[in-house]
């Protein structure tokens, strides 16, 4: 069974046996879609880290990047299991990252720039964000890049670096 069917037949349920709350069934639903990618999200990292002996850098490359996508936006993949497959594979790759700290400045460099161009992208009815409070994600954005010219992670750059990829939109680009 796919995720967002899933999510959705236990946000019915949940409003079956709690109908005050009908009027919150799509916040219900998109809380537990949250939850139904992010827990194996975790749980497959984590297996995967403990194998490789990277379960640090896995865990440091995920939260860096859900951090920075929080306040940044990016294209969404199709399905939540491609979400799963995605992330996963990506921390995994991202979490071997090793650059000479020229490198690091370079990327981090890169991800602050197109912060600064693109962000937030795609972000508009995903968020409990306003859109008068926007800009200021931008501003967070960029302050979380700029950090890590102090920590000068390879790992952080890398999947900063991801990220910021993620949110590049295109004239007539409408995709995620």
């Amino acid at each position: 069974m796919r995720i967002s069917v899933l999510a959705t037949r236990l946000a019915e349920g949940i409003v079956k046996e709690a109908p005050e709350f009908s009027n919150r069934v799509g916040r219900i639903r998109h809380t537990l879609v949250f939850l139904l990618n992010i827990v194996p999200i975790i749980l497959l990292t984590t297996i995967i880290g403990l194998v490789t002996g990277r379960l640090i850098e896995m865990w440091t490359v995920l939260l860096s990047f859900a951090i920075l996508r929080q306040v940044s936006g990016g294209i969404h993949m199709g399905t939540s299991e491609m979400c799963i497959l995605v992330t996963t594979i990506g921390a995994t790759v991202l979490s071997f990252a090793e650059f000479h700290l020229a490198a690091i400045h370079i990327m981090t460099s890169i991800s602050l720039i197109l912060v600064l161009i693109y962000a937030p992208s795609r972000i508009e009815g995903r968020t409990l964000f306003p859109k008068k409070y926007f800009k200021y994600l931008k501003i967070a954005a960029a302050i979380l890049i700029l950090s890590n010219f102090f920590i000068q992670s390879s790992v952080i750059a890398a999947a900063f670096l991801a990220q910021s990829f993620m949110i590049i939109r295109l004239k007539g680009d409408e995709s995620g």
